[in-house]
């Protein structure tokens, strides 16, 4: 998995302290924590982590907008995270325990760190977009060029890799200026924001594609880029970019 300039170094930290909390031995002091927690406060309130994205619109809705309350439920003010290692570090660990995820990361949550995670919604099941240079119509012509992923535990990067692999495509991941065969493409993990900063590709030709959620599908296309049936609805008709987890 190559994280090259697309990603700063405090990315690829957490990228690497996410991986080993996905794994049953990474997450084993933070579940010790979990269950100390657990023990002390039986009747814990609702505790939510979010990230500052699309995906975290109904648990920040139903927060201000009193539905917990509503039901009897006691809840405490959302806490602001920055990165999805703090989020599931927070998770695992027992600081929240109601957050969303990548609905790939709760399964590595579930079955990889062990953590007693029960899914409770999904937030959205579509949005998502491939956004694609003027000149591309196909998912064939991708072969030889780079397409941009939000995050490797995304749906994003596993729908849009079978996608590749079912147009005779092959996925790598690669430095910025390896050579590639017609059949491969380049996957780059490269965040909303600084993606959105080197798209459209006529500004930044290193990115021929990026493959993200709402709403950076819809501002790529009013910057006058085009959009392939691709994780729209049209070829995968549900993509569920994120759910709610709760312990």
């Amino acid at each position: 998995m190559c994280m090259d300039d697309c990603c700063s170094s405090s990315s690829r930290r957490d990228f690497l302290k996410l991986g080993a909390m996905l794994t049953a031995a990474g997450a084993l002091p933070l579940l010790s924590s979990l269950q100390a927690r657990a023990a002390a406060e039986p009747d814990a309130p609702v505790r939510i982590g979010y990230l500052p994205i699309t995906d975290a619109t109904p648990l920040l809705v139903a927060h201000n907008n009193g539905l917990f309350e509503a039901e009897g439920i006691k809840v405490e003010r959302p806490v602001l995270l920055r990165s999805w290692a703090q989020v599931i570090e927070a998770f695992i660990s027992g600081q929240v325990n109601v957050i969303h995820l990548l609905s790939p990361m709760t399964v590595w949550a579930r079955y990889g760190s062990k953590v007693p995670a029960k899914v409770v919604a999904w937030n959205h099941v579509g949005g998502s977009g491939l956004t694609v240079a003027p000149d591309i119509n196909d998912m064939k012509q991708l072969g030889g060029k780079t397409v941009a992923i939000p995050f490797w535990y995304s749906i994003h990067n596993v729908v849009l890799q079978q996608m590749l692999n079912d147009n005779g495509l092959t996925p790598v991941s690669k430095p910025a200026n390896a050579p590639l065969a017609g059949n491969e493409v380049n996957l780059w993990y490269c965040r909303h924001p600084t993606c959105r900063r080197r798209w459209p590709a006529s500004a930044s030709p290193a990115i021929s594609s990026p493959s993200h959620s709402t709403p950076w599908p819809r501002t790529s296309r009013s910057a006058g880029c085009s959009a392939l049936p691709a994780m729209c609805g049209a070829t995968t008709p549900a993509v569920w970019c994120s759910c709610t987890s709760t312990t």
